[in-house]
């Protein structure tokens, strides 16, 4: 038997579910999706320079800070500038100004076509993980159910109420599930991905990538199964309310 966490509103019971709709519907895979090709831009900058995924996001995501210190760079005759020049104090090395220029210019061209870019909500940044794991996903087995297509399940009702309190509060239902359709299915240690660290490079955050896909037990294990398919879900017994006697 396996529990999920819902809101019922949105995932009610008795009825059969798929997960590719109720992940389409969510507002965080949603977005995931739409940013992956800037991510994906951002990523590569990130391992191409072993630089901090955050410091990439914020050169590709506000030109408009970097640009004048590059061209004052460029009119002193200058091909490198060091990342401190450029407002990166905590980067002690030098990059090429044209890797910066055209990094810088690939960016705007994707938001381009792509007609959104990286705002400065915390959810929109948050969403480069959901990025790194596909890549990784992808790079490891393409048959692995994608998080972007699943939805997660605990295998005890204890670890499904756990994490409600955790992450939902007040809010969220503790249901059971039925796998009706199985299209991938996998259980991952889902501490490698909330417990991922900030101000790593995109190598770094891989390396938790990977060991969340190749199913690795972190020190405090959260584990949870993915199911791409198709499910039914029904009240916890003893969360039925019962019906007054009729006399």
């Amino acid at each position: 038997m396996y529990y999920r966490v819902v809101d019922d509103l949105i995932e009610p019971a008795g009825k059969e579910l798929d997960s590719r709709i109720i992940t389409r519907d969510s507002p965080r895979k949603k977005r995931a999706n739409q940013l992956y090709g800037l991510f994906d831009c951002i990523g590569t900058f990130s391992a191409k320079e072993d630089l901090n995924l955050a410091v990439a996001m914020n050169i590709a995501a506000f030109p408009e800070i970097y640009i004048p210190p590059l061209k004052n760079a460029l009119a002193s005759g200058r091909q490198e500038v060091s990342f401190g020049d450029i407002g990166c104090f905590m980067i002690d090395r030098e990059i090429k100004i044209k890797e910066l220029v055209d990094y810088i210019t690939r960016y705007q061209r994707l938001c381009s076509e792509s007609k959104t870019w990286i705002t400065e909500k915390e959810a929109d940044r948050e969403c480069v993980w959901e990025y790194v794991w596909e890549k990784e996903r992808r790079r490891i087995n393409v048959e692995f159910p994608a998080r972007g297509q699943s939805v997660f399940l605990f295998e005890s009702e204890f670890d499904a109420d756990q994490y409600r309190e955790d992450y939902y509060g007040d809010f969220g239902t503790v249901m059971q599930v039925e796998i009706k359709d199985q299209r991938a299915f996998g259980k991952y240690d889902m501490s490698w991905f909330t417990d991922v660290p900030s101000g790593i490079t995109y190598r770094e955050s891989a390396m938790y990538a990977r060991n969340y896909w190749l199913s690795k037990e972190n020190n405090e294990p959260v584990w949870e199964c993915l199911l791409d398919g198709t499910y039914v879900l029904t009240p916890v017994e003893g969360d039925i309310p019962a019906l007054p006697g009729i006399n």
